[in-house]
């Protein structure tokens, strides 16, 4: 059933930061036997100490035996040497299957592998059963920083031999204190409730699985919850902004935020669809011990619960967001209205002035041509003084000379040739701006010039 022929680890590989050095001075392994009598724990903290007690066979009356490796942090190696690891992996005979599970630590959870278990179950008739998988949850980290939960996933190598009255577990977690430590530090001492779980876990080893799951998988219901949280804030501030109240940088920020939570959402249930998965594998096993604990579809229950919550309020999230886009849109066609409004009532005020500034010039050039006509009269009553005028001092009357023709006669033509000059320069005007000439008197154009004038350049010459 299990395979242990040599190949690579992937540890092994240089960039791999999965374990500690083999020169490392110090290591953190924890080993637990359980009997129906006592429990006893003990940690090691130097490989040559660690080597002599995983080398060293626990007694008769032990029944499980459960060795954890602890990390620093998440992200940090686990706190044990390759060499050390390897002569776990050969003393217990692991299966090869688990160091897929050793790999996925020393680096931050991958979202690409969010609804990964690693989960490997071997079974055969004679009810030996090997199973290694991981399990992902969300924790409380206790230590400050930006956001109040971590997202954390713990190991797990089972190894029931029938023909041996000795299951081993092995146990990766991310954190030098993990809640399962504390189950298991339960179980020791003399009281009634501590032999009362020792010899339940005695009796079917497969309990340390459903007592894990109860230590972590209930942690999502109050992690949804805390994104719940998250999302009804935001969501109550975009149900009370108006459109013309609303600003663009404050609604990319809601977005933004919102899109942040729902990546959450959506990560989180690929966690619990592995998780799902797991539990499903393990409730349809071929072993009785394993697929009759209620605790495994308890949890499965559970686990659904959590995956149609994450689609109910990846939903919501969704709709929030477009009612944020749909206000700032709106937002933007009422900017656009009052700024039409504006161009109009602009448009409007530079009509207005041009039509004043057309009559202006309209009674500019009425002056214009009345200045043309009594000019040249000045200029001729200038040039020729008071002698076509005679004042008769025995009358005491003026009297008009005999050659008062000769003022008629220079006045005239002489009047007549200014306006025509003027009128020839109104008229090139027009044709060059191609404009409708008008007289002088017409003070407005008529209603309808603008249809009646067609551009020179668009007449067809024939």
């Amino acid at each position: 059933m299990s395979s242990h022929n040599f190949q690579p680890r992937p540890w092994t590989v240089p960039e791999s930061k999965v374990l500690l050095e083999d020169g490392s001075r110090t290591v953190n392994l924890q080993i637990v036997d359980i009997c129906e009598d006592n429990t006893t724990s003990t940690t090691y903290t130097k490989p040559k100490d660690a080597l002599e007690a995983l080398t060293a066979k626990p007694i008769k009356t032990t029944k499980i035996r459960i060795i954890s490796v602890y990390s620093r942090r998440t992200i940090a190696p686990l706190d044990i040497t390759s060499h050390l690891l390897e002569r776990i992996f050969t003393t217990y005979s692991i299966h090869a299957d688990f160091a897929d599970v050793v790999s996925s630590f020393g680096q931050d959870p991958n979202i690409a592998e969010g609804s990964s278990n690693n989960a490997t179950i071997y079974n055969n008739d004679s009810g030996d059963c090997e199973v290694s998988y991981q399990i992902r949850y969300n924790e409380k980290p206790n230590r400050g920083g930006r956001s109040e939960w971590s997202l954390r996933h713990t190991g797990v190598f089972h190894k029931h031999d029938a023909n041996v009255d000795l299951d081993v577990f092995i146990l990766l977690h991310p954190v030098r204190d993990p809640t399962i430590r504390h189950a298991l530090v339960a179980l020791e001492g003399a009281t009634d409730t501590a032999q009362t779980k020792r010899r339940e876990i005695c009796d079917n080893p497969f309990r340390v699985h459903t007592s894990l799951f109860a230590c972590y998988f209930d942690n999502w219901r109050w992690y949804l919850r805390y994104l719940g949280k998250r999302f009804a804030e935001e969501n109550d501030m975009a149900m009370v902004v108006k459109p013309e109240q609303t600003q663009p940088n404050s609604s990319y920020l809601r977005v933004q935020r919102l899109r942040n939570t729902n990546d959450l959402v959506i990560f989180s249930r690929a966690c619990c669809s592995g998780n799902l998965d797991l539990l499903t594998r393990l409730g349809g096993s071929p072993l009785m011990a394993l697929s009759n604990l209620d605790e495994i579809y308890a949890h499965q229950s559970k686990m659904k619960g959590y995956i149609e919550s994450s689609d109910v309020l990846k939903g919501r999230i969704q709709n929030s967001i477009d009612l944020v886009g749909y206000t700032l849109t709106l937002h933007n066609q009422l900017e656009a209205v009052k700024v039409d409004k504006e161009l109009r009532d602009l448009t409007r005020k530079l009509k207005k002035l041009t039509q004043d500034t057309v009559d202006d010039s309209a009674t500019v050039k009425v002056i214009t041509f009345l200045s043309a006509i009594y000019l040249p009269g000045s200029f001729i009553g200038t040039l020729y003084g008071m002698n076509f005028f005679l004042f008769d001092e025995e009358s005491n009357k003026l009297r008009i000379s005999p050659d008062f023709w000769i003022f008629l006669a220079t006045w005239l033509p002489l009047t007549l040739f200014t306006g025509c000059i003027y009128m020839l320069i109104l008229y090139m005007d027009s044709r060059v701006k191609h404009k409708r000439f008008r007289w002088p008197w017409q003070m407005k154009p008529t209603e309808d010039d603008d249809d009646l004038l067609q551009p020179l350049s668009r007449v067809k010459v024939c």
